[in-house]
């Protein structure tokens, strides 16, 4: 058996060599191009984003002339416009402006051709405490017991209250009713037994104990104010108060009422 090998000696030729070289030429363009739009679009991207970032400073530094009750606004910010509300635009300098009402302001900043916006509004917050002012007692307390059943002056008890006895019982001496026409005070908390009233046309003051038995009632017309107070209440007790809830921390020296959503 007979064997060929065939060879090629000729090599490259010039027009394949040329054809080689204008295509890696074609290709090399085509990057080049590539690279480059790459690059600008990059740098667009972060000038704008540079922009954004100057303008936020700049809207948090006009806010604070805002907070600081200036009657005036400036800006000296090249290429930036602030429009205040009703009153003006800023470019470069200052404006009378009011500062004491809600403002609604737009940041305009300009740069190679691009515009952006930035819109707020600024209003001051007032801060709000629970504090609030109240009356002192328009008279002097006397001291009483507890089954005199009907108080036409305001009172004050010294030792703690207890009305032990079940306010439908014969052994109850004010038949389970006890009225208050003006402010009462317990300084050494109160205990009301089974089916029990009391009604407070006044205010009612109680440091300690507040204990409210089975069907016993508490009717406050006014406020009610606490102090250092153990609240308990037993099933179908209540405690109805027309006015507010008040936990101080000093009863004989009242300076605020600290509202209280309890009980």
């Amino acid at each position: 058996m007979k064997y060929r090998l065939f060879t090629n000696d000729r090599g490259v030729t010039l027009v394949e060599l040329l054809a080689a070289l204008a295509l890696l030429a074609i290709g090399g363009v085509l990057s080049s191009a590539l690279f480059s739009q790459m690059s600008t679009n990059t740098q667009t991207t972060a000038g704008d984003i540079s922009l954004k970032q100057e303008m936020n400073i700049v809207i948090e530094e006009l806010e604070h002339q805002y907070d600081e009750d200036s009657d005036q606004m400036c800006l000296f910010e090249e290429g930036m416009t602030l429009i205040y509300g009703d009153e003006g635009e800023i470019t470069d300098g200052c404006m009378e402006v009011d500062t004491n009402s809600p403002a609604t302001v737009r940041l305009i900043g300009e740069r190679e051709g691009k515009t952006f916006t930035l819109e707020t509004v600024w209003n001051k917050q007032t801060e709000q405490t629970l504090w609030l002012p109240v009356e002192e007692p328009s008279e002097e307390p006397v001291e009483a017991d507890i089954y005199d059943c009907i108080f036409t002056e305001s009172v004050i008890f010294p030792e703690q209250v207890r009305v032990d006895d079940n306010g439908e019982s014969a052994k109850n001496k004010c038949d389970g009713e006890f009225i208050f026409e003006k402010d009462a005070f317990f300084q050494n908390g109160v205990v009301l037994h089974n089916h029990n009233d009391f009604t407070i046309e006044g205010d009612l003051y109680i440091i300690g104990e507040l204990d409210i038995n089975n069907q016993s009632t508490i009717d406050v017309d006014g406020d009610l104010y606490l102090q250092d107070s153990d609240l308990n209440f037993k099933p179908n007790a209540a405690l109805n108060v027309d006015g507010k809830i008040c936990m101080v921390e000093d009863i004989q020296q009242i300076e605020g009422c600290n509202e209280s959503n309890e009980p």
